[in-house]
């Protein structure tokens, strides 16, 4: 948008490559003609996360992460929350579509995701935790879906108990979908 403005980013696009690498997203803000700043945005990742993915990971369950950042910011969160595999720059609406294609895969899919944004994620999902309350499940019959204020480290033994004998998990972080399935 800048660049179409004829706006260039000059210095601030090194800083910017930095901040994405330390998972913040940068954001731009021009007028007049020039470039006036730069802020960085990001999600606080909660501190016992890392730990719940982990034990996640040793009960079999493939945990991936779906969100809308960009490349160099999805890869720095994935590194810190030890997900191997993520998906960036994904659009709310396309993360319903990853769910349906794991469930046609054979997976059972658990999603964890912002309980507005993610909604047709969630309600494509096995079982759908939505992070942040969103006013009603807006699922299909028969689906479940939890709101969820639990603490990251709980989320191996909802897996289970939700589960039963399937093996189903997931990650995330607040702006992230978190996508999880059976190995």
């Amino acid at each position: 948008l800048l660049a179409d403005e004829g706006i260039s980013l000059g210095n601030a696009a090194g800083q910017a490559e930095e901040l994405a690498a330390q998972g913040k997203t940068p954001l731009f803000f021009g007028g007049a003609g020039r470039l006036l700043g730069v802020i960085a945005v990001a999600d606080t990742i909660k501190a016992d996360s890392p730990e719940a993915i982990r034990q996640l990971q040793n009960m079999g369950i493939r945990v991936v992460m779906l969100t809308g950042d960009n490349q160099r910011t999805a890869a720095a969160i994935a590194k810190q929350v030890g997900v191997d595999r993520f998906f960036a720059e994904v659009l709310p609406e396309d993360k319903a579509n990853f769910v349906q294609q794991a469930k046609a895969e054979g997976h059972t899919v658990v999603m964890i995701g912002d309980g507005i944004n993610d909604s047709p994620a969630l309600s494509a999902a096995d079982i759908g935790i939505a992070s942040r309350q969103s006013g009603g499940t807006g699922g299909p019959q028969g689906h479940r879906q939890l709101s969820a204020k639990a603490r990251a480290r709980k989320l191996p033994l909802r897996a289970h108990l939700q589960l039963g004998p399937h093996r189903a998990g997931c990650s995330g972080h607040p702006a992230a979908g978190l996508l999880c399935h059976a190995a």
